[in-house]
């Protein structure tokens, strides 16, 4: 009996994970059909085959569950990246590597990926979501990293780091929106890798060598 009662709301937090996929699931489908716009909370619980109560019960509106789609695809493409850094590195803990390094395979990477999303795509008249996405997790990794790095004094950023995290979060956000606009992810992308090295204060005489080296990580 006492293990019945345990088991319980393991199945519950279960239930409700598989829910809330389900919802975000519908939402993204939806979405990528028809335009943000166009998608409503109620095509949202009908393809989901759940209930408005019950949509509530996980999100306020149709903006939180696309923005936790969104988190959730963003955070799969850093963790994915952060494997492939481990992998090819043949490192247990990133700190052993050439930091600068790191952090150009993550910011070239994450915005190759981010770039090439069908739903970023979508959300491009919507910058402020994709704002937040990106300061609550995509360049968590990468900000995390330079904090980190920055006491190993490999960058020599010229302003304080709360001054960075905005620079970074709104620079990848504006050239992400102008990149998928103009068609030119590809060069923009290196663009963004440059632009990350000289904001944290990387020596200009080692970028091109760096974004090569980080090209054949995650190619």
């Amino acid at each position: 009996m006492q293990h019945e009662k345990k088991s319980t709301p393991n199945r519950m937090i279960k239930r409700k994970n598989r829910t809330r996929k389900q919802l975000i699931d519908a939402a993204v489908q939806l979405v990528l059909n028809k335009g943000y716009d166009k998608v409503m909370t109620d095509e949202i619980t009908e393809l989901a085959d759940v209930g408005r109560r019950t949509f509530y019960n996980h999100f306020n509106n149709k903006r939180d569950c696309i923005k936790a789609a969104v988190v959730e695809r963003y955070v799969d493409y850093a963790e994915e990246l952060n494997q492939l850094l481990k992998i090819t590195l043949g490192l247990k803990e990133e700190i052993n590597a050439d930091p600068a390094l790191i952090i150009t395979t993550m910011a070239t990477g994450m915005f190759q990926r981010v770039v090439s999303d069908p739903l970023t795509e979508q959300l491009l008249l919507y910058p402020q979501i994709l704002k937040e996405v990106v300061a609550e997790n995509k360049l968590s990794y990468l900000i995390s990293t330079v904090k980190r790095e920055l006491i190993l004094e490999r960058c020599n950023p010229q302003l304080p780091i709360k001054s960075l995290e905005s620079i970074l979060y709104w620079g990848f956000v504006g050239l992400v929106v102008d990149s998928i606009t103009r068609n030119t992810q590809k060069v923009d992308k290196l663009t963004w890798g440059r632009f990350v090295l000289q904001t944290l204060g990387i020596d200009q005489a080692e970028h091109e060598q760096l974004l090569e080296a980080a090209e054949l990580i995650y190619t």
